[in-house]
């Protein structure tokens, strides 16, 4: 067998490497190099001048002796005058090397000491120690918004914002030099390193952090898996920190807020559904232990289709908001008696595609559809790759496609191809009673039978049309959104409003010209802007709190914030997602009765709570159970199965004042 030596290395390599590390052993290595000059030097005059009178000029001085006289030599040059005549040649040559010691070499390392400290802190690479900071880990071109929204809260002013990236330091300074002011910029540190290093998360004191950001990288491969690992290790940093158990578990608020941000919509919509929260409690075993974190998962694209459709509205009146109501373009809103619905048409099943189509089908619930159930909301995706897009869709909502019918069209053949699509599973009165239906077009954006399809669209009288442009390339979306057919930009029917929502990157302000010149493009919007990414303002949060208090406890008082944390704190995800849905819908639920809500609208509205309830169940993965069997609903939940989900008249009264109950509360929940 060979016998495995150990590795000899160069005594060069050792000098560069220990040279090259810390600064302590620069300094060691030049003082012992003055030392053996030092010796060298005094062996040397021992040999050559034996007598110390042979050395040193004493004159009328006392003598200060040859150690002393050769350590000033070295530094100090007119120190030659001591030495006698016989001496000062051998003088000459030490005060030459004591030169080259003192004011090249200690210059040298002084000067690279400085520069390597000045480039660790530009590359990222120090190690200080924090506390009460917010730490940001990842960089895309969310991070300058972030940093805004986080400045903007005139507590956080003096509180450090820690940005950790493997992306070099010195491109994250520049980003944040153009977009930040000199304020905004004031203690934003950036390091260096991976955010799935533990060593590098326990060096950002994570467990003494206010908040955390975890980001990720831009197109990185495996970005979510990364981040749901990142998480973990704070959870598994703060379970094993004696000063976060002891000084912050104890209370709710003092616990570390964690935002993870995910890529793609299907790992957001399994958060979204699975227990996942059990893994940060302070027990693991235990789905009823306190959790360790506050946590918060979001999507950039979920983000930006809940600005553009939920919190970012106006009602014919422009200075309420940026974008039209889908459901009231025009500032008319679509009441119970109105025989209108809405049409959404997305051009791109991209992710920001689907997340503005997951949103719509999250809001927009009419009363007019409990009396007519034709009077459905319809999204419809418009796509060349719309058939594979099609059965990713179906299979990703297999859920929703067991009750719901669907549509698809294809305009590519020489004929165009119609295919409607039945329940995969259920029939009868157990099939199409949602209020939303999907239809997929296969076909080119620019393609003439698009162009027919939506100027038809755009006549239809009854026919609350929105178009959204989300392609993953700019210049397409302007392609597309600026040369729409024209009756899209000029409906024929007198005060019909189409918005079409083109989707930007970095910046809007051409299309902002064109929608305030009043003009063809006067409904033209951009949204999807980096800089414009709406995070969860605590307000959001609080709204959510509000509703779940009602919702779970059938909340009577007034509102107490200590109170409606406690409810919250220990909640599954879902339960979290849930309540934050039915918040976002009061505004809508105002608009389509006139702004009050009231005792002579709330079985209507209770109505439409509850069609909008089925539908987040099921965009949230629970699956329709035709059995309505009240004694196995916890069961039925565990295995993802929920029997409320139905027609508002098939439940049981119980149930239906249930809805009556939040509805009837919601105008006390949204008083803030």
């Amino acid at each position: 067998m060979y016998k495995i030596k150990s590795t000899t290395l160069s005594p060069v390599y050792k000098f560069d490497r220990s040279f090259t590390e810390k600064w302590y052993k620069k300094i060691a290595w030049l003082m012992l190099v003055v030392a053996l000059t030092f010796v060298a030097f005094y062996s040397v005059s021992l040999y050559l001048f034996p007598n110390l009178e042979d050395f040193e000029a004493v004159g009328g001085e006392s003598s200060q002796g040859r150690l002393m006289l050769l350590f000033r030599l070295l530094y100090d040059p007119s120190t030659i005058d001591k030495l006698t005549p016989g001496a000062r040649t051998f003088g000459v040559v030490v005060v030459i090397v004591g030169m080259i010691i003192f004011m090249g070499m200690l210059i040298s390392v002084a000067s690279n000491i400085l520069n390597t400290h000045v480039d660790k802190y530009e590359k990222g690479e120090f190690g200080y120690t924090f506390d009460y900071h917010y730490i940001i880990l990842g960089f895309n071109h969310t991070v300058p918004a972030l940093i805004k929204k986080i400045r903007n809260d005139k507590r956080n002013t003096n509180n450090a914002i820690l940005i950790l990236s493997d992306m070099p330091s010195n491109e994250i300074r520049s980003i944040l030099n153009n977009e930040l002011d000199r304020e905004q910029r004031d203690k934003v540190v950036i390091k260096n390193g991976q955010r799935t290093s533990r060593k590098t998360l326990e060096e950002l004191s994570v467990d003494k952090a206010i908040g955390v950001w975890v980001i990720g990288e831009v197109e990185e491969f495996g970005h979510d898996p990364l981040n749901i690992k990142c998480l973990n290790l704070i959870v598994d940093i703060c379970r094993n920190s004696d000063i976060y158990i002891n000084d912050r578990v104890s209370k709710y608020e003092n616990r570390l807020e964690v935002f993870v941000q995910f890529e793609e919509q299907s790992t957001l919509s399994a958060f979204q559904t699975e227990n996942i929260s059990v893994n940060w409690a302070l027990d693991p075993h235990n789905d009823k232990s306190e959790k360790l974190i506050r946590f918060r998962a979001s999507n950039y694209h979920d983000d930006w289709a809940r600005k553009l459709i939920v919190i970012n509205q106006y009602d014919g009146e422009k200075n309420n908001g940026k974008y039209p109501a889908l459901d009231a373009p025009n500032g008319i809103p679509t009441t119970e008696e109105s025989n209108k619905h809405v049409h959404l048409v997305i051009f791109g099943m991209t992710q920001m595609g689907l997340a503005i189509a997951k949103r719509a089908a999250h809001n927009i619930h009419l009363p007019n559809f409990v009396r007519d159930n034709n009077l459905k909301t319809v999204i419809t995706f418009i796509d060349k790759d719309a058939k594979s897009g099609m059965e990713m869709f179906r299979n990703r909502y297999a859920q929703i496609f067991e009750i719901q019918s669907s549509d698809y069209k294809d305009f590519t053949q020489d004929d165009i191809v119609e295919k409607h699509y039945c329940p995969t599973k259920f029939t009868g009165k157990h099939a199409d009673f949602l209020d939303v239906n999907y239809q997929f077009i296969q076909a080119e954006p620019e393609s003439e039978r698009v162009r027919n399809y939506l100027a038809c669209l755009a006549n239809e009288k009854d026919t609350l049309l929105s178009i959204a442009v989300c392609y993953d390339d700019p210049n397409t979306n302007l392609n597309i959104g600026l040369n729409l057919p024209r009756n899209v930009y000029y409906p024929m029917e007198d005060g019909k409003v189409i918005p079409v929502f083109i989707r930007q990157f970095t910046c809007g302000s051409l299309l902002d010209i064109f929608m305030n010149e009043n003009g063809r493009f006067r409904n033209v919007y951009p949204f999807g802007m980096w800089d414009g990414c709406e995070f969860e303002e605590e307000k959001d949060s609080l709204l959510a709190k509000r509703v779940n208090a009602v919702y779970f406890n059938g909340e009577e008082k007034e509102f107490e914030k200590n109170d409606i944390d406690n409810k919250w704190k220990n909640l599954k995800v879902t339960d979290h997602w849930s309540s934050q849905y039915s918040a976002d819908s009061i505004e809508i639920k105002k608009r389509c009765v006139g702004g009050e809500i009231n005792e002579d609208n709330n079985e209507i509205l209770a109505n439409v709570e509850h069609n909008r309830w089925n539908m987040a169940q099921l965009l949230m993965g629970f699956y329709f159970d035709e059995a309505l069997n009240v004694k196995t609903a916890e069961k039925d939940k565990l295995r993802l199965l929920h029997s409320c989900i139905r027609p508002f008249s098939e439940l049981s009264e119980d149930t239906k004042n249930l809805d009556r109950f939040i509805v009837a509360k919601m105008p006390q929940i949204e008083k803030l």
